[in-house]
């Protein structure tokens, strides 16, 4: 009995402890560990996946994961870009793993216009510009992040204004009309209306600013250039002088990312060209003259008395008056800030971009200021819907009241001052005269006319080669621009098994530009 007794009790203890054991073993445990890449950098947005199951995480920004799981499990280990890592789980609970990168060159993807494809299975002419390039670029405006980088595309500078717009020519001028290729921003064509040349637009409408300076550079992912004629298929004639496809950044899967971008500097022309001093003008004219002996009148006499050393308006002793550096705006800023914040689950990312940027032109008065937001969402609603979200808004405000250029400031003589403190705007006058009232002067109607008219003169006040005060004009008169631009796309993609995607899209592009000028003609 004792003995038979012993067994039961030695065999229930068995088994006791063989189900304590398997108890054990079935309950989940917190495994955690590090992932990192072959340069022993941390792998941020990893998935970390018990296989066979949905049950999985991400890693952070420093490549740190953890998840509850059975004791023995198969982790799984995979990030793009990187090859996939599978581990066994046993005794231990911490388990770091290192990720070799993939050799990803042939598995390139870029945008074609109706959607992406590996750039290997695309036949057409193709070239694309990634984020990292464009980020180098300092210029308010994205097309010149194509100079140079894209085989095929002609780009040149509109030079330091900044309202300048780039020429873009693919591959050669091919019309004798609009010569600008199509923009397509996120899906959105970018729409100019047509017939001119430069401007892209009818007549004024469109104002000198230019468009594209409303993205920000900063957030863009790629620049994809569409060069033959299959760009046609899917634009149709707007395509004829190829497509600019621009694609803006999104949102990853991982904690908030915060990027701020801060930029500033000057610019100046490179170098000054040499001018005549008063004296030295007025030595080289009068011995022009003296050397023609056709000439039927004296210097003097043709000129008036402010070449004739004997008259008291002599202007030969005069300070000399440099108007080309007058005109310049010297150690001009360009400033451009902004901040980014992107992130995301597997359910729904986001990025949203706030930025300001200003530049000046080395020449006086003239200026663009931007204000920009954007933002993407992208959400998969269920496991065969999608939607997402893109918006742009921008603000423009220019001055564009620059009333002349370097070569004509060159030209203009040196003796002629800019400055009057005895006048009433404080500028030296070019003519004189006096005036009379205007009988057909009218208020009330649209074009009034002039209130006044001359009844003497005008006379040139330094001789025929007497210029326009053109810093006069500058600060009494005043051209300015005022864009607002709202750009925006949604979609809603659904699939509704492997291999097949049906995805609707909506785009509209929305903007007021408003044109104003101001003239102080009472005063000058």
């Amino acid at each position: 009995m004792n003995q038979h007794h012993f067994c039961k009790k030695f065999v229930f203890l068995f088994f006791l402890l063989i189900g304590s054991a398997l108890f054990v073993s079935a309950q989940d445990v917190r495994l955690s560990g590090t992932v990192r890449d072959n340069n022993n950098q941390p792998v941020q947005g990893a998935t970390v996946l018990v296989k066979g199951t949905s049950n999985g995480v991400t890693t952070d920004a420093q490549g740190n994961f953890s998840l509850m799981a059975p004791r023995s499990s198969v982790l799984v280990v995979s990030s793009i870009n990187y090859g996939t890592e599978e581990v066994t789980t046993g005794a231990r609970n911490t388990y770091n793993f290192t990720l070799q990168s993939a050799n990803t060159e042939m598995q390139e993807v870029v945008v074609i216009g109706y959607g992406t494809r590996q750039k290997k299975d695309v036949t057409g002419a193709i070239s694309t510009v990634g984020s990292k390039e464009i980020e180098k670029t300092t210029s308010l405006s994205p097309e010149l992040a194509l100079q140079g980088r894209a085989a095929g595309v002609f780009v040149s500078s509109g030079g330091g204004d900044p309202q300048a717009r780039p020429t873009i020519r693919i591959r050669g001028v091919n019309t004798f009309g609009n010569a600008e290729p199509l923009y397509v921003v996120d899906g959105v064509p970018i729409y100019e209306g047509g017939g001119g040349v430069t401007s892209g637009a009818v007549g004024d409408i469109r104002s000198p600013i230019n468009i594209f300076s409303m993205i920000n550079p900063q957030d863009i992912e790629s620049i994809t250039v569409l060069k033959d004629a299959s760009a046609a298929a899917i634009y149709g004639v707007r395509a004829s002088n190829g497509v600019i496809l621009i694609t803006t950044k999104k949102g990853s899967v991982g904690k908030p990312k915060v990027e701020l971008t801060a930029q500033y500097g000057v610019q100046n022309f490179a170098k000054s060209i040499s001018t005549l001093t008063t004296p030295q003008y007025f030595d080289l004219v009068q011995e022009a003259y003296a050397a023609n002996p056709e000439a039927n009148t004296s210097f003097a006499q043709k000129f008036g008395p402010r070449y004739d050393a004997a008259s008291p308006l002599y202007a030969g002793n005069n300070p000399t008056y440099n108007w080309q550096d007058e005109l310049k705006n010297k150690n001009a800023p360009i400033q451009d800030y902004s901040i980014r914040v992107s992130g995301g689950s597997e359910g729904t990312k986001y990025y949203l971009s706030l930025g300001y940027t200003k530049q000046e032109s080395p020449l006086k008065s003239n200026n663009l200021e931007r204000y920009s937001i954007a933002t993407n969402i992208d959400s998969r609603i269920s496991k065969v819907v999608q939607a997402g979200l893109t918006i742009r808004l921008v603000n423009q405000n220019a001055l564009v009241n620059t009333q002349s250029d370097l070569p004509t400031m060159i030209s203009t003589i040196p003796f002629q001052p800019f400055y009057d403190p005895n006048h009433p705007t404080g500028y030296a006058p070019v003519a004189g005269g006096t005036f009379e009232a205007n009988p057909d002067f009218d208020p009330s109607l649209v074009d009034p006319g002039a209130p006044f008219n001359f009844a003497t003169g005008p006379d040139l006040l330094w001789g025929p080669q007497t210029r326009y005060n053109v810093f006069a004009f500058q600060q009494l008169n005043d051209n300015s621009y005022n864009l607002n631009r709202a750009l925006g796309n949604i979609y809603v993609q659904v699939q509704p098994f492997t291999g097949l995607n049906i995805k609707a899209s909506v785009g509209g592009d929305y903007f007021i530009n408003l044109r104003k000028s101001w003239g102080d003609y009472d005063q000058w």
